[in-house]
């Protein structure tokens, strides 16, 4: 091998090894790779099994959208290079509408899967370039979003992501891949200049480059300035969580806007309008309520004076199973919208009770009211009071016994069950919380 093809492969693998050094075996043994089987993801998967070796273990995920009658081809190519490098591949073929947007929705289900593959287990590797960079920033220029870049290191609804590649030039992959045995899938719709990123990439691309030849150092020196600015916001609004008050905004209009931008896309949601959030800040304005759509599941939500951003919207409307609990000791069950925990210390967030040995979980839409401080309440004026967002009630988590209703967690115990903690009565207290995913 040569002397520049040492110096390529270098770069290329020095690149990876940076991003994987910091992840803990113990905490991340798995790392993901989105692999089409084109030159940046087979790049990329060359160069962690090279680099990773037996610390994490290696699983492709591939997305057949079907769009193409060579699909099942490329499929069956990316099975062969997996089982030759001994790496597990997922395949799974994406339901695409005939929608005007294709390369959103492609994009927005693409990540759907990887989503549902990964949940907790791992990380996502992504083969993104620095030629992708370009054209992204292209892209969300001419479309009105702003020049947001892609970073090194991300999350989107709660995935960690990591781009290795992000300032290396594509010919340098093509470069790494020249000795390589295996070939990587070119797609012809990659020609086809009626989806935008083709022609960016096809037709202005190289017009700008004809003009000014070394234009993408300058872009990748302006994008690594403003990916420290972005992490410089994502560090600020670290420390706002997933509920504003709406006194944290700024009193100006505009200024909402802006504000409200940055904490979604510090948030991964890059796809917000101007226009829309213009909307959106109109309705926190003048109604003191408001509903704001990022994708298909994440959420705005502006509910006396809080602002909600909810990540998963639709887990709201899961049914909670019936379930016979046994408390006798402690537990904590996973449910579709949060964690139900209970536990005998006492910690800020729980309510004590009285706990039996055993209590059926129920949704609270099969439970009409309450015994609460001497008075019958429905369970409507409950989550009033205790300020639960509307969209949240009707799968709310609740403990009952064959009377009735004992515990609705974060919210109200029957008095039958209420405890006196001045006055402990043995064993049988027990502590209940529900945290909201």
């Amino acid at each position: 091998m040569s002397s520049y093809m040492n110096l390529e492969r270098r770069n290329v693998e020095v690149e990876v090894h940076k991003q994987f050094e910091s992840l803990d075996p113990k905490t991340n043994p798995t790392i993901f790779i989105g692999f089409s089987g084109g030159l940046d993801s087979l790049a990329l998967l060359v160069a962690l099994v090279r680099v990773v070796g037996d610390r994490h273990k290696l699983i492709c995920l591939h997305a057949d959208h079907g769009q193409s009658s060579q699909s099942a081809a490329w499929a069956g190519h990316c099975e062969k290079i997996c089982e030759s490098l001994s790496v597990q591949l997922i395949v799974k073929k994406l339901e695409i509408s005939a929608g005007s947007n294709l390369e959103g929705e492609f994009r927005e289900k693409r990540y759907l899967f990887f989503k549902e593959v990964i949940k907790e287990e791992g990380v996502l590797f992504l083969g993104h370039h620095l030629n992708d960079q370009v054209e992204t920033v292209f892209m969300r220029l001419f479309q009105g979003r702003g020049i947001f870049p892609m970073s090194h290191e991300s999350k989107r609804d709660g995935l960690m992501i990591f781009r290795p590649f992000i300032e290396l030039d594509k010919q340098m992959l093509r470069q790494y891949l020249a000795n390589i045995e295996f070939e990587f899938v070119e797609d012809p719709s990659n020609q086809d200049l009626s989806y935008d990123r083709n022609y960016i990439r096809n037709v202005l691309y190289p017009a700008i480059e004809g003009r000014w030849p070394k234009f993408i150092n300058s872009v990748a020196g302006v994008m690594t300035r403003l990916d420290h600015q972005a992490g410089l916001l994502r560090h600020l609004f670290q420390g706002f969580g997933n509920e504003i008050s709406l006194s944290a905004l700024p009193e100006q209009s505009r200024l909402k806007q802006i504000w409200l931008r940055s904490y979604i896309e510090s948030r991964g949601g890059f796809g917000a309008t101007w226009s829309a959030l213009g909307e959106f800040v109109r309705q926190i304005e003048e109604a003191g309520r408001g509903e704001f759509r990022i994708s298909e599941r994440t959420e705005l939500r502006l509910w006396r004076g809080t602002i909600y951003f909810e990540s998963n919207i639709s887990q709201y409307e899961e049914k909670i199973p019936h379930l016979v609990l046994d408390c006798s000791d402690e537990f904590s069950l996973s449910l579709p919208a949060g964690e139900l925990k209970l536990f005998y210390k006492k910690s800020s967030d729980a309510l004590a009770f009285k706990c039996p040995q055993s209590l059926s979980l129920l949704p609270s839409s099969e439970v009409q009211s309450l015994q609460y401080l001497g008075k019958e309440k429905s369970l409507k004026t409950l989550f009033s009071e205790k300020n639960v967002p509307p969209w949240r009630r009707k799968n709310w988590p609740v403990l009952a016994c064959e009377e009735g209703p004992v515990i609705i967690p974060n919210v109200a115990v029957h008095d039958e069950y209420w405890v006196d903690m001045t006055k402990r009565e043995g064993q049988s207290i027990r502590h209940l919380s529900f945290s909201t995913t």
